[in-house]
């Protein structure tokens, strides 16, 4: 009589392949996620008036961590560890580059002397007060090296370069991009309008 077959092995790989197949797409994901997180995108919630109208409490945006020194130019909104605090993180314009002759006269920028035309800034200023007042001139001062001064839109309600000097460029985080979302925290729900938005 002839012995029973020796039942083969069951190769673990060839039978579980589709659940392999399925965790090293998840862990794929989770990795991707994870670089994108920490080194290329990031979230933050606006959560003052300081950039108004163009980022409004509320905001919630999407910023590049790639961006650097190299790709710093006026205009920009940036987020960046509050040098008074680093825990800290804030959202200003760069209005002054390194070596720039810098002044403020009655509201208006002076770039080395050149008047510095602003369509970003916030035109009804909702009432004067002795702080926007004692914030109305500034300089003249010529920006460090290794230094941009920040302005919020918001000139009469933004505490910024004018207030605590000069940023020091490494702490530059990241540019704002996009706002993905935009809730009205006293009530009104989603702003629709706002989702989408480029930052600029």
């Amino acid at each position: 009589m002839l012995p029973p077959p020796v039942p083969k092995q069951k190769n673990w790989l060839k039978t579980n392949w589709k659940w392999f197949t399925i965790f090293l797409l998840g862990l794929f994901v989770f990795c991707t996620i994870l670089f994108i997180r920490f080194f290329i995108i990031h979230l933050y919630k606006i959560s003052s008036g300081a950039m108004q109208p163009t980022l409004v409490t509320g905001d919630r945006i999407l910023v590049d961590k790639t961006y650097s020194n190299k790709d710093m130019k006026r205009g920009d909104i940036i987020v960046f560890k509050y040098p008074k605090n680093p825990e800290l993180t804030y959202v200003s314009r760069i209005i002054g580059m390194p070596g720039e002759l810098f002044e403020i006269k009655q509201k208006t920028v002076f770039i080395n002397q050149a008047a510095l035309t602003e369509e970003y800034i916030m035109k009804d200023y909702p009432g004067s007060s002795a702080f926007a007042t004692s914030l109305s001139n500034y300089g003249p001062v010529i920006i460090p090296d290794d230094s941009v001064f920040v302005l919020g839109d918001n000139r009469d309600n933004s505490l910024d370069s004018r207030v605590w000097g000069f940023l020091a460029c490494r702490l530059i985080k990241a540019k704002a991009t996009m706002i993905y979302w935009s809730w009205d925290e006293s009530g009104n729900g989603i702003r629709s309008d706002r989702i989408g938005k480029k930052v600029k």
